[in-house]
């Protein structure tokens, strides 16, 4: 994801302007956590709904809740310290959410993203991030557009709250919880639950066999399934792109982390999100090692700030 010196430019612009923007109605902490605000006619039919949520239940893996040791003293200082956790059972989505998913989602309600309302998303090329204005979730990796329909490479420069918005709205529509996983739950998920085989990646000890990281994907995301999954069939947890998580980020967390279902600290300025991207690894400046794509590994972003390694997949509280 963009370099901590690039985020930290991107933030001091956007306090700046955030006056601006709050009176311009781009920016509002209330209407990014109502897509209703923004909702439009709906140019999908009432058949059409139910067969997308269908398809979404399908593609529903149900996690038995159990106890583990989360984190490591192994890694980094982000990672300690390794402490157990108990985590009730959920419902997760085998892939990340797709860009035909995501397209169904605008389709229906009218959203306008963060990169299409405000400044467009990062884009990496030529060995470094930098931010287009005209980017969004309609577009690639490298920022070439692409079609929607039948698109099933994961959805990318989403920001975390576009992320909570298409959970939101499918809670809205179905009467059911959906949501983003804390990062207890995605961690317990993607080391294969109760059914865990202790690997170093999430489905193996190959990363090659169970992602697509800086070695293996040509620097480009690939479409989801094409991996091998772990232990409990979930597609993609290392690697491809970074997936946001519920929690806001804080160093400390872990020492004083809640030891049954953590929701991470209470306010924050960052997001956890995890498992690497197809840049992990690559040996280039700035992407973060193989390291990434271990399930332990903790990641952090602004929320407001997409990119085009960011995606997320869905949980359905039980």
């Amino acid at each position: 994801m963009p370099s901590d010196r690039m985020k930290k430019i991107v933030q001091v612009f956007v306090i700046a302007l955030m006056p601006v923007l709050f009176i311009l109605g781009y920016f509002s902490f209330d209407s990014d956590l109502n897509y209703a605000a923004k909702k439009e006619t709906t140019v999908v039919s009432a058949a059409d709904l139910t067969g997308f949520v269908k398809s979404i239940n399908r593609g529903m893996v149900f996690v038995e809740g159990g106890r583990f040791r989360m984190g490591s003293n192994l890694l980094t200082e982000n990672e300690k310290p390794e402490h157990e956790v108990t985590v009730s059972g959920f419902w997760i989505s085998k892939t990340k959410v797709t860009v035909e998913q995501f397209g169904f989602f605008v389709n229906a309600t009218g959203y306008k993203t963060e990169a299409e309302r405000d400044s467009g998303s990062f884009v990496f090329n030529d060995n470094l991030w930098a931010i287009r204005s005209y980017i969004n979730w309609r577009y690639d990796e490298s920022g070439h557009r692409q079609n929607v329909v039948n698109n099933n490479k994961p959805v990318l420069h989403v920001s975390w709250y576009d992320a909570a918005q298409f959970c939101i709205w499918l809670s809205d529509i179905t009467g059911r919880k959906y949501r983003l996983p804390t990062e207890a739950e995605w961690e317990f998920a993607a080391r294969g639950g109760n059914k865990s085989a202790g690997y170093l990646y999430s489905g193996g000890n190959d990363a090659e066999a169970v992602s697509w990281n800086g070695t293996n994907s040509c620097l480009k995301v690939h479409p989801v399934c094409q991996k091998r999954p772990n232990e409990l069939g979930l597609y993609d947890m290392s690697g491809e792109a970074w997936e946001w998580c519920s929690d806001w980020y804080s160093s400390n967390y872990y020492g004083q982390s809640d030891l049954k279902d953590p929701k991470g600290p209470g306010t924050g300025t960052e997001k956890i999100c995890r498992g690497g991207s197809y840049l992990s690894g690559s040996g280039t400046a700035d992407l973060g090692s193989i390291d990434q794509l271990n399930p332990v590994s903790r990641g952090k972003e602004l929320p407001y700030l997409p990119a085009g390694d960011a995606s997320f997949r869905i949980v359905l509280q039980q």
